[in-house]
């Protein structure tokens, strides 16, 4: 386990005993929506618009232009069910509705077109979306594979038979999926499963990883880690349980922290997991080290999170709301400092004496055609390091002396009008 988890419970003790409220991460604007809204459970964000989906099926574009101000545009009440999951790709958004498949035109974003529809066997829980073909997590029956290359008329390629999917994550030809089986008697079994989409007709089992449990969430692919929210069913705990997926068909358990609430969300902005939790709020974690970075206590529970750049938007109830969370974003390393040389300079070769190689350092002031030779003491040239344009800068070059006898050698750098000699001792 790693140390990171000691330093998180550290945190949420902490945070807990100061009454601490929030650490790096600021709400900068909220809206509510209006109360004949029934709760909102999906987010998705494109362009300067979010698009939220609600347990009545109505699908509501949010101007995010100012992350201060977010201002609602449109309601469109779309009658196929509660929309559980939105996606965007392609200019277009992917709606789970009830049992069907939403596909709307975004060409002008404050007012989606539905242009594609698909009804599946079984209530929709998720999606995913990779290039033209989208994968819907059924309630019950699996994993449905279809194309969509033409919005307008989507078509099944392919089901992966699973009992029912709770989240999918696609990278490249594997998809990563997590899935509920009811047991009898009590506890449920839970799952993270690894397939081959490789073939959509015929996806294949790599491998998956099973315990006993409550109920999984979505899960989230970062690198050669898994991430999975784990304990919906019930709101007075949960975890988040991490796997290592670097092994084709293998997933291993590395981890797993117990959350003060049920964890009801994860996403990732490529620097950091998002993590909200039933009733506590928002914590963000960083990748490298899985230290938590940052939170921001509140109540409810924000079904849908979304991360962009440093801004997290959750659908909360009735409340859509805008964070900010770049002060608990990893700071980018420096670059380096460029070098500007004042002079020409050949630097000491090193080692020196040395057997059999040796390395050259050497600074030019300005771009030019550099010569560097070794010569022996009766004046023969014996190697040629550098003949070539070289621009300003620092510049290594090794020499091998691997065949030649031991003595002493002289190397000559000359750039434009600049000339130096170096002495040089091949021992052996």
């Amino acid at each position: 386990m790693r140390r990171g988890w000691i330093l998180l419970a550290a945190l949420l003790i902490v945070s807990v005993a100061w009454g601490q409220d929030s650490l790096n991460v600021s709400k900068v604007g909220e809206i509510q929506l209006p109360l004949t809204t029934q709760g909102l459970l999906s987010v998705a964000v494109y362009s300067d618009f979010a698009y939220l989906g609600d347990e009545a099926g109505s699908l509501h574009v949010i101007d995010v232009s100012s992350s201060s101000a977010p201002a609602i545009l449109n309601s469109y009440p779309l009658l196929h069910g509660a929309i559980t999951e939105i996606a965007v790709a392609n200019a277009h958004a992917y709606l789970a509705c009830g049992d069907t498949l939403i596909i709307m035109d975004l060409a002008s974003p404050a007012t989606p077109v539905p242009v594609g529809y698909y009804r599946s066997a079984s209530s929709l829980r998720t999606l995913a979306v990779d290039g033209t073909q989208i994968y819907l997590g059924l309630i019950f029956g699996g994993m449905e594979v279809l194309e969509a290359a033409n919005p307008g008329a989507p078509y099944q390629l392919g089901i992966f038979q699973m009992v029912s999917v709770c989240g999918i994550d696609i990278q490249g030809d594997r998809a990563y999926i997590t899935q509920y089986i009811p047991d009898d008697p009590y506890p449920p079994i839970e799952q993270l499963v690894m397939a081959d989409i490789s073939d959509p007709a015929d996806i294949q089992l790599l491998g998956d990883f099973t315990w006993t449990g409550n109920f999984p969430g979505d899960v989230e692919v970062i690198g050669n880690y898994a991430y999975v929210p784990d304990g919906l069913m019930y709101y007075n705990f949960g975890w988040l349980r991490i796997f290592d997926v670097s092994a084709p068909g293998d997933p291993v358990f590395v981890s797993a922290t117990t959350t003060s609430n049920a964890p009801v969300d994860l996403a990732t902005n490529g620097e950091a997991l998002i993590m909200w939790v039933y009733q506590d709020g928002m914590y963000v974690i960083e990748l490298d080290t899985w230290n938590y970075t940052g939170f921001y206590h509140t109540a409810g529970a924000a079904w849908s999170i979304e991360a962009r750049d440093s801004y997290v938007y959750a659908a909360n109830g009735y409340l859509f709301s805008i964070y900010d969370v770049s002060s608990a974003l990893p700071v980018p390393p420096s670059p380096p400092p460029e070098l500007h040389p004042s002079s020409f300079t050949l630097h000491p070769f090193s080692p020196n004496p040395f057997n059999p190689r040796t390395v050259a350092r050497y600074e030019i002031r300005d771009a030019s055609h550099v010569h560097l030779r070794v010569y022996d003491t009766a004046g023969r040239e014996v190697a040629t390091l550098v003949d070539g344009w070289k621009a300003a800068g620092v510049h290594e070059a090794v020499f091998d002396g691997t065949g030649l006898a031991s003595g002493i050698y002289l190397a000559k750098l000359q750039a434009g009008d600049f000339t130096q000699t170096q002495k040089l001792v091949l021992l052996k």
